[in-house]
């Protein structure tokens, strides 16, 4: 577990990932960064990837940035309130004040049995 979360892995894994074909899918076997920046790569395969400082350099900025974008959402999902909706509560009855209701039916509203 404590391998999935190696940041040299993750950065592999990331250099890796456009050149996994059907039957190299999965984690790279192996990964040694390069003293002039680059990175060679074993990928699931066994095929060895060489990467420039350029290329591995634009992928640590991209896994900076998709790393700034899940820090931004987490932050904003933990400001927001939730919110309980909840029925308005139902009309109070009018009060007559003690004086009797009177109510008036019509003779055609009468049902005849």
């Amino acid at each position: 577990m404590a391998a999935k979360l190696n940041p040299e892995l993750i950065l592999a894994r990331t250099l890796a990932a456009p050149f996994s074909s059907a039957r190299s899918q999965g984690d790279p076997l192996s990964c040694r960064s390069l003293p002039d920046g680059g990175m060679v790569v074993v990928a699931a395969d066994g095929r060895k990837l060489w990467f420039s400082p350029a290329e591995v350099a634009a992928a640590q900025s991209s896994l900076e940035e998709q790393k700034v974008q899940e820090e931004k959402f987490l932050s904003a999902a933990q400001k927001r309130v939730p919110i309980r909706l909840v029925a308005p509560p139902p009309e109070a009855p009018k009060q007559n004040n003690g004086i009797p209701l009177r109510a008036v039916i019509q003779a055609d509203q009468l049902r005849k049995q």
